[in-house]
């Protein structure tokens, strides 16, 4: 990392305004919905092409289109930037390549971090950006991507509370320092800094139906539109060699596809000061299933066991999804012992698809402590667990138009069992110091441990421009409300209130998105000290809070 001044930043930004260029400037023409889902059949390799990324409007369009019967659903539940981006021609014995035209992200926030699935650009306050950009190959059974990212973060002064202890940085954070942790800075230091990773690269061998290959891109898996438990682009991509299959196998009861991965988590600069725990090992498992009877019903699961790691490059851990990970995470309310080993995140979700109705329903359960038997299983089945369910309806209307309407919730607070068994909060660890981890950031839900969400939209969609409205609320992490907040009045919890615009316009070939965001964060950092509703600095202390997103990102492939 390392500091960048204005000017580099300004010229940043005007490179990729430059080479983003290379699009034609007038609007596309259809007369349907874009229909963004890469096919199976070999096309054409063009000059200049983009990547699917994980959050971009491309993506949203791929969704609407399943929503709507026009796409399969293949493959979308543990997705990745490499498996949903259109194939490059697959002529055999020829060499393919593509420009991977620049990507940019940008988050501007007022007052203090809100900070959702932007991956390795942590937006903090004041204004953030990410560019991407590359080169893609193929050769025979052998693709290549190679997409490196670069992040400049503003990082002016905002309120923070301490770490209190002196065995972490200041900048830790400062709720749940014992003897569960993770490694969630609330601030990444105290000046601008800037990042340079492989972002969204991968290489892969095509051996029939599975690939072999190693990455560090982004994943998702689960049906969450806003939130994924198990695995998401809320940080940064991991560094992992992985297993998947290459098409779907078919079986009797249904279609059958899934990644098997290994992968090195990395400790922020702003945790603890031993270098000897800056490395963990992470192996995850996900598989999915369209049901035969069904092809509109997709079920699944994940798991991911992450411990602590001598060697960046962990593989003798490739096994531990396969194996136990220990007794429970908390023995009893009064047990503060830390035993160093393995833990895990579990989750089961389902994604149903009534593409007549253009209606979908979507539900994923987690669990975050290993059960110590069946039997603790079956006695407190919700304890430690997390769930997210979601709805989506969509119906065209008259000239290529349509209307949408989107719902999600998400609960990750700590289940009522905490009485008896001890608080055990999402993704922190009592074996692991930096919890469920990567960067700084979770790897799971970006709202974060303990927490819980509710989230509403509406859109109205043409072919070559959409534009809506949403509404949300969040509750930081409830756990540590319990815990080790300063005040713990009835009426302290840390919430968010928030409502917005977005929208999106595609030029030719190259998609720019925007979405500007105002919110109310009531008792900022668990600060009331008087337990008091009153809309008064004198009682509470209350941080509004603007958030303007703009995503500018090449679509498919350019000409």
């Amino acid at each position: 990392m390392s500091s960048l001044t204005a000017y580099h930043r300004n010229a940043l930004l005007y490179a990729s305004a430059v080479l983003l260029g290379v699009a034609p400037a007038a609007a596309q023409s259809t007369d349907s919905i874009p229909e963004t889902r890469p096919d199976t059949a070999a096309r054409p390799a063009a000059l200049v092409g983009g990547l699917v990324t994980i959050g971009s409007l491309e993506e949203d369009r791929l969704r609407l289109d399943q929503l709507l019967g026009k796409r399969s659903s293949d493959g979308y539940l543990i997705r990745s930037p490499s498996t949903v981006t259109p194939r490059l021609d697959d002529r055999s014995g020829a060499l393919r390549w593509q420009i991977l035209a620049p990507e940019l992200h940008t988050v501007w926030n007022s007052a203090i971090p809100f900070s959702l699935n932007d991956g390795s650009m942590w937006a903090g306050k004041g204004g953030n950006a990410r560019i991407m950009a590359g080169i893609r190959a193929a050769y025979g059974p052998v693709v290549l991507t190679l997409a490196p990212q670069v992040s400049v973060h503003q990082n002016p002064d905002f309120l923070t509370v301490p770490y209190p202890l002196a065995d972490r940085s200041a900048f830790a954070y400062p709720w749940h320092r014992g003897p569960e942790s993770l490694d969630l800075p609330l601030r990444f230091g105290d000046e601008p800094f800037t990042t340079l990773d492989l972002g969204q690269s991968s290489l892969s061998v095509d051996a029939g139906p599975v690939a072999i290959g190693a990455a560090t891109e982004n994943l998702w898996w689960g049906p969450g539109i806003r939130s994924a438990i198990a695995m998401s682009n809320n940080a940064p991509g991991i560094p992992h060699a992985f297993l998947r299959t290459s098409k779907p196998v078919r079986t009797a009861i249904g279609e059958l596809e899934g990644r098997w991965i290994v992968g090195s988590l990395q400790e922020s600069r702003y945790f603890d000061f031993d270098p000897g725990n800056d490395s963990r090992s992470i192996s995850a498992l996900a598989a999915t299933l369209r049901l035969r009877f069904d092809p509109d019903l997709t079920l699944g699961f994940a798991r991911a066991v992450y411990a602590p790691a001598d060697s960046r490059i962990p593989l003798a851990a490739a096994f531990d999804v396969l194996r136990s990970a220990g007794g429970p995470n908390t023995a009893s309310a009064t047990d503060t012992t830390r035993r160093p080993g393995p833990d895990q995140v579990f989750s089961l979700f389902g994604r149903w698809i009534f593409p007549e109705s253009g209606f979908e329903a979507y539900a994923e359960w987690a669990r975050f402590e290993q059960p110590s038997s069946l039997r603790d299983l079956l006695a407190s089945p919700n304890h430690s667990q997390g769930y997210t369910l979601g709805l989506q309806w969509a119906k065209p209307l008259a000239s290529s138009s349509a209307i949408r309407l989107q719902t999600e919730v998400t609960y990750l607070e700590p289940s009522s069992t905490f009485r008896e068994r001890g608080l055990v909060s999402s993704y922190t660890s009592r074996r692991v110091l930096q919890g469920y981890t990567h960067g700084g950031q979770v790897i799971g839900a970006s709202i974060g441990p303990g927490a819980s969400s509710q989230w509403i939209a509406t859109d109205y969609l043409r072919p070559s421009w959409q534009v809506g409205l949403f509404g949300g609320r969040v509750r930081w992490d409830n756990a540590a409300f319990y815990t080790s907040a300063p005040f713990r009045h009835p009426r302290a919890h840390d919430v968010s209130l928030l409502a917005g615009a977005r929208g999106g316009y595609r030029f030719g070939r190259v998609d720019v998105s925007a979405e500007l965001t105002t919110a109310k964060r009531y008792n900022y950092l668990f600060q009331s000290p008087s337990g008091s509703f009153a809309d008064d600095s004198r009682y509470a202390l209350d941080v509004r809070n603007q958030t303007l997103t703009l995503m500018v990102s090449p679509v498919g492939t350019l000409r």
